[in-house]
């Protein structure tokens, strides 16, 4: 489930010919070069703004491909609420590679991008950024001998690295600037390390702990035993922090609407239900007062 490859290549001249469109669609390419927001007519003749969404490929449970070869994930299933609500806009996605999504969204490739994505000073630059769609208790994985029980004994020792822009760079940087004597290094890295690859690093003995969400981490764990005997998880967070799509910095209406649609599935519960359904319960009420945002 979590294999980085198997990307879906579809064309996306051939989806739009076989009109493989709308919040069904389970379709997925990493090929496309066609720019994204075009429009087309809907069954009544008017006019339907297409958006191309990039799923960060193997971010489970966010988004990924199931055993099966089909879209899915938190973030997937979010955005197919949305789209249910904005009747202007139909959206499609496509399940591409981390770097590759960044690079198309920038260029306008693509006109969103999913996969839990935090905010950033880089990304902020770079795109429109649009309100949480969840949030993030984010804790650290340690060896299961390693005497480590929280964050604040990692002094003095190493986390698994992760790209400058990475969401969980600012992570590392906002809890060092909020606690200056903590003495733990990140270094940066030029590609996104995979979790798997990270907590073996980190069994190993290379680094001393890797941070994300539990169920980042659990995931990978109830599919690998030995490595779960390994690794021990520090279920309590150190920080919360906000869960975004980002958008190609020319859709500032499609912002406003995805914000409006965010804002109505979180007050009327269906939002919460999602989370639930994904990770056992409901963050956005457990964490929405207290998230970094």
């Amino acid at each position: 489930m979590k294999n980085r490859e198997r990307l879906i290549s579809l064309s996306m001249a051939v989806l739009l010919g076989l009109g493989l469109v709308g919040c069904g669609d389970q379709s997925a390419s990493s090929s496309d070069t066609s720019t994204g927001g075009t429009a087309a007519s809907s069954d009544s003749g008017s006019e339907v703004t297409t958006i191309i969404c990039a799923l960060d490929a193997n971010v489970a449970p966010y988004t990924y491909l199931d055993e099966d070869g089909n879209i899915t994930g938190y973030d997937y299933e979010t955005l197919k609420l949305i789209d249910e609500l904005l009747p202007d806009y139909t959206f499609e996605y496509q399940m591409v590679d981390y770097d590759a999504a960044a690079i198309g969204l920038e260029a306008g490739q693509y006109d969103l991008e999913a996969g839990s994505k935090y905010k950033t000073s880089a990304r902020a630059e770079k795109f429109l950024i649009c309100d949480s769609n969840y949030y993030a208790a984010v804790t650290l994985a340690v060896a299961a001998d390693s005497g480590i029980n929280s964050i604040e004994d990692m002094k003095g020792k190493t986390l698994v690295p992760v790209p400058e822009a990475d969401g969980l760079r600012q992570v590392y940087l906002d809890y060092m600037e909020a606690n200056p004597d903590a003495d733990i290094t990140q270094e940066t890295g030029s590609s996104l390390i995979s979790i798997s690859d990270g907590l073996s690093y980190v069994a190993s003995g290379r680094y001393d702990g890797m941070i994300d969400p539990p169920d980042m981490f659990n995931d990978v764990l109830s599919q690998d035993a030995d490595l779960a005997a390994k690794i021990k998880v520090i279920e309590d967070p150190f920080t919360v922090v906000g869960g975004h799509f980002l958008l190609n910095k020319s859709r500032t209406d499609l912002e406003e609407q995805i914000n409006t649609a965010l804002q109505q599935i979180k007050e009327d519960g269906t939002l919460g239900a999602l989370s639930e359904k994904w990770f056992g319960e409901d963050l956005i009420a457990k964490y929405s007062s207290i998230a970094l945002d």
